[in-house]
């Protein structure tokens, strides 16, 4: 009988290749699928009519290619998650650096509000799970794995509640909460803009109009024009001193991250501690005008790498977990997505006053809700770049997503590992 082809062993070894890129070719990859997703996109009108992020597109592109390639024993890719995780900081201090608490002041009360429907959809998030895996004969504590865990807490607290549950006799727990967050990640970027989208155009709603004035850099003593206009020199000058405040921020909030730890054992992120630092900074800029700070600098920075950390993140997406998951946790999976999204639209819309910028945190909210904050920004950023600028979202959802979330999650996770323990 003849042998197949693929059984020869140095066409097994061919098949099976493994491949670890490193920082350059990561980002080189990750930018050459994001503006592969560009062209998707500007091809494919439902794209831009339900508000999916480009990163989204170009990420999950890649995603499936990789799962080919997996499924097929062809190709290992393994991605270098330098750049990502420095993309990802460098976002949320350039939200600490626009942060000016006179504006905070202004926008207590939604904070406030966005901060109390988020711990009730914890809290739900934690009930659904637990109840639905006894109902389909799994433990709740397997269940809770599926709920605010990898949702709302993301791959971050599948990696750190993932082993305590496991240790308390539950085999797989984090292997599921992983699959969790890896499925809430995807389900938080595509499901985030067609809400936001829904509600805007069922209620008619509008944005603030809000005019951005037009950035442009020129030479010295070249060309006119009525817009803005900085020298090619001013204009380096501000980006240079941004990106110093920018770094300077990112570098005090690991040793933050660090003296916290050490004093109270709490685990914060080093992000939130970098976005905290750059507060402090852009505050004693605006109370004493000590020094200048450039808010359209860093806000053009934090896009640049929000956009490369969430194509990054989405290509990093193994969903070969998700193929793995049995069917009772899909199900489970499946509940949690009809019950948040109802939520979002039935209670959060609602309780944010029915408004453009409440469809806007609707759309975060989502995201945040799902997988992790920067799915929230960037379906902040897909609705604003269909209709129009959400200032007062852009303010409120760091804040509520990034570090009160963290907070009240941890706590709530706690207390319902003790109740169903």
């Amino acid at each position: 009988m003849k042998s197949s082809f693929y059984e020869y062993p140095i066409f097994k070894e061919m098949l099976s290749v493994k491949v670890t890129l490193d920082l350059y070719a990561t980002v080189a990859l990750a930018l050459f699928f994001f503006y592969i997703g560009s062209i998707i996109k500007n091809h494919l009108k439902f794209l831009r009519k339900f508000c999916i992020p480009t990163p989204v597109v170009g990420g999950i592109l890649f995603a499936v290619i990789n799962l080919i390639f997996h499924q097929y024993n062809i190709l290992h890719l393994k991605l270098d998650a330098v750049f990502q995780n420095l993309c990802m900081v460098a976002f949320f201090t350039s939200i600490g650096y626009s942060a000016s608490m006179k504006t905070v002041r202004k926008a207590g009360k939604p904070i406030i509000l966005l901060t109390v429907s988020t711990a009730i959809l914890i809290t739900m998030q934690n009930i659904i799970g637990g109840y639905t895996a006894v109902a389909l004969g799994l433990p709740k504590l397997l269940g809770l794995c599926l709920g605010s865990i990898p949702l709302v807490g993301g791959h971050g607290n599948a990696g750190a509640f993932g082993p305590q549950i496991q240790s308390m006799g539950i085999n797989s727990a984090t292997t599921v909460a992983i699959a969790g967050a890896t499925f809430g990640l995807v389900f938080g970027s595509l499901l985030g803009g067609p809400a936001a989208d829904f509600l805007i155009r069922k209620f008619k709603l509008s944005g603030t109009n809000v005019v951005e004035k037009t950035l442009e850099v020129e030479n010295e003593g070249e060309g006119s024009t009525d817009e803005l206009k900085i020298s090619e020199k001013e204009f380096i000058s501000h980006v240079m001193l941004m990106a110093f405040h920018i770094f300077i921020s990112m570098a005090f909030g690991v040793v933050l991250n660090v003296l916290i730890k050490r004093s109270t054992g709490i685990t914060i992120p080093v992000f939130l501690c970098s976005m905290l630092v750059a507060v402090v900074i852009r505050n004693i800029s605006d109370y004493t005008h000590l020094y200048p700070t450039y808010e359209r600098e860093g806000n053009i920075a934090g896009s640049i790498s929000l956009n490369i950390f969430l194509a990054l993140a989405m290509m990093s997406v193994e969903l070969w977990q998700l193929i793995d998951l049995a069917v009772p946790m899909a199900i489970i999976l499946l509940v949690q997505v009809i019950t948040t999204t109802a939520y979002v639209v039935l209670v959060t819309f609602p309780l944010m006053g029915k408004d453009y910028e409440a469809a806007v945190m609707c759309a975060a909210q989502i995201g945040y809700g799902f997988g992790a904050t920067p799915n929230a920004m960037m379906n902040i950023a897909t609705v604003e770049e269909k209709y129009s600028p959400a200032p007062q979202s852009r303010l409120v959802v760091p804040f509520v997503g990034g570090l009160f979330t963290s907070l009240i999650n941890a706590a709530l996770i706690t207390t319902f590992i003790n109740l169903f323990a």
